[in-house]
């Protein structure tokens, strides 16, 4: 039985410099060097929800591009939609110019497919054939040559040929790669949001339009950030800034040899727990500490089903999509159906135990205090000199706007006030913290209260 009717296509596409002409020579950026990146797609099928692989490595030639010791966990189900093959970047390399005669790409001997309308996975196993000689537990693809690398900027492409894949007659699967195309790597929309971790060098700019290295072992990545970037400490920890020699989490997309960050989390000493899972939810319980999730992505382990509860804790963090630390209570509050949840900590069985919880796609973005500069109450405004913040990256004394709409509440002290009321209250030097979506120098407002 062809597994395109069982399984998802995969590409596996090796992008040098900013990409383009898929099939003619692969070519490099100045003095051999290359930016190489690795993505995949599905083929469309219904049979199954979720299709859960790990790869640890590609070869081009006797050239290790990509490696993961734990392995890269990925869905290959989740990366294709209506419009076609959606791109998640996994590293950079250097390669010489010149002929590479093959192309070998590592992967678990084991995956795991989820049928649809199941929640259970069925583990399944790569062909015997594909073992990888000396590692037990992997297997290894192969794409012949030849596959020419010269100066400038093309790209190599291995496509998962999961049209000519089949189950042998025991169950295993018989597996085909070959060169395939590039099309829409130069559109950032077709680009999956992923995470990179590293050290920050070479940090130029001023927050929040900056730019610097990501350093990691042996590999280097250009990271941009603007006004949409959403910077954070892991703690939870107020005043997020970056500087050089930082740990950091970069999620973004990686286009054109540059990676546009979504957010940078500051790692603190203690690092990440072991287990990280992201996904929709689907059910809470504020009563019960728990949150049904449906798994997009996971880090750390290989989901056995599609869908994990997450157990909070009196010891469980609970932050924003920024960053901005909540309350449990505000937290379940906002936790609806649909959105979307981070979640780190410790995986048995179907449950998560959660030192930390995190929402995505929430509206209030961030949460700055200072003292007020200016009022202008005719046009509900406030500019206020910032000296702590969560969810952007500041200065010390960075003037901050802060605008008002309908949907603004106002605190003054314990009560809840009308927006004359808060404006008749405000003078220069008063401390104010403003909730809301940060953008240029203006944050819109969603919540306004005194500090005092």
């Amino acid at each position: 039985m062809k597994l395109n009717q069982l399984l998802i296509g995969i590409l596996a596409l090796v992008a040098i410099g900013c990409g383009g002409g898929g099939g003619g020579a692969t070519t490099l950026g100045g003095g051999g060097n290359a930016t190489l990146s690795v993505y995949a797609s599905d083929s469309l099928n219904t049979d199954y929800r979720q299709v859960w692989v790990k790869l640890h490595r590609i070869s081009v030639g006797d050239r290790t591009v990509f490696s993961s010791i734990p392995g890269k966990v990925l869905d290959l189900k989740s990366l294709r939609d209506a419009g076609g093959a959606r791109f998640a970047f996994l590293d950079d390399s250097s390669l010489p110019a010149g002929r590479h005669d093959d192309v070998r790409v590592e992967l678990d001997k084991e995956l795991t497919l989820v049928p649809v309308g199941s929640t259970t996975g069925q583990v399944r196993q790569l062909s015997d054939a594909y073992d990888l000689v000396g590692t037990p537990g992997r297997s290894q693809l192969k794409i012949a040559g030849p596959n020419t690398l010269a100066v400038g900027r093309q790209s190599l492409v291995v496509d998962f040929d999961l049209a000519n894949w089949n189950l042998d007659g025991t169950g295993r699967v018989v597996a085909l790669v070959k060169r395939g195309d590039d099309r829409g790597i130069d559109d950032r929309g077709r680009h999956e949001d992923e995470d990179y971790g590293g050290s920050v060098s070479g940090l130029s700019g001023t927050a929040p339009n900056q730019t610097f290295t990501l350093s990691r072992t042996g590999i280097s990545l250009a990271v941009r950030t603007d006004t949409s970037t959403r910077i954070f400490n892991e703690s939870g920890a107020a005043n997020p800034r970056l500087s050089n020699g930082l740990r950091v989490e970069v999620m973004g997309t990686f286009v054109a040899g540059v990676l546009f960050a979504a957010s940078v989390k500051v790692e603190d000493e203690a690092g990440e727990d072991a287990h990280h899972l992201k996904g929709s939810i689907t059910a809470a319980s504020a009563g019960a500490g728990t949150f049904e999730v449906t798994v997009t992505r996971a880090r750390g382990f290989v989901p056995d089903r599609s869908s994990y509860q997450i157990a909070t804790t009196g010891a469980t963090r609970y932050l924003s999509d920024a960053g901005v630390p909540m309350t449990k209570a505000d937290f379940f509050a906002a936790a609806s159906a649909g959105a979307m949840l981070e979640a780190e900590g410790t995986v048995s069985g179907g449950t998560l135990t959660a030192v930390k919880v995190k929402l995505e796609n929430e509206q209030n973005e961030a949460e700055i205090k200072g003292s007020v500069a200016n009022v202008n109450s005719g046009a509900g405004e406030l500019t206020i000199s910032a000296q702590s913040w969560f969810g952007v990256s500041l200065s010390a004394g960075a003037s901050v706007r802060l605008t008002t709409s309908a949907a603004t509440t106002y605190r003054l002290g314990n009560s809840t006030v009308t927006k004359a009321q808060f404006f008749a209250g405000m003078s220069i030097g008063k401390i104010v913290e403003a909730k809301g979506s940060y953008s240029g120098g203006v944050l819109s407002s969603v919540r306004l209260k005194d500090d005092d």
